[in-house]
């Protein structure tokens, strides 16, 4: 037990510190904080115009045939989000372009408001063959917020 949590603390303190060094070296000006203005650097946090903040947390699979990607969106505001998904790849060249679902909060809605301070859980449900099972590493995960696609890389698949 005591290994596993130094090993979580190890991938976690990693995190943070890609994070910060991404953040430390992206361009003034730049639309995002942490990452390239198409989004595609190691961050697992973007701050978007406008106060809103996209934390990449995991993939991970759900009972029947679907994977979840999750988020937590949380705005400086209160303000409707507009959410939408973009093509998923895991660690073994598979492509998931199915979406089925997006969450927000608890409603199954593309779009809805969000109280400024409050982590909103957003999870993007993708089809997949019930034999699927959670890849270790999603090279690239996206989702479309208000219009701007967030690219991640190396998300870390989540085993049950």
């Amino acid at each position: 037990m005591l290994v596993k949590d130094f090993k979580k603390a190890v991938l976690v303190l990693a995190a943070v510190i890609t994070a910060a060094s991404a953040a430390m070296a992206a361009p003034t000006g730049s639309r995002l904080v942490g990452g390239k203005t198409s989004g595609g650097d190691e961050s697992f946090e973007r701050e978007l115009e406008g106060g809103i903040k996209v934390v990449v947390n995991s993939v991970e699979r759900l009972p029947h045939y679907y994977i979840s990607v999750k988020f937590i969106v949380t705005t400086e505001e209160d303000m409707i989000i507009k959410v939408g998904g973009t093509t998923l790849y895991d660690n073994e060249g598979n492509e998931f372009n199915q979406l089925n679902t997006i969450l927000i909060g608890n409603q199954n809605v593309k779009e809805r408001m969000l109280i400024a301070g409050v982590p909103t859980v957003v999870a993007l449900q993708y089809n997949v063959d019930s034999s699927y099972k959670v890849a270790s590493t999603y090279p690239r995960v996206g989702i479309i917020i208000n219009g701007t696609t967030l690219n991640f890389r190396n998300v870390p698949g989540k085993q049950q």
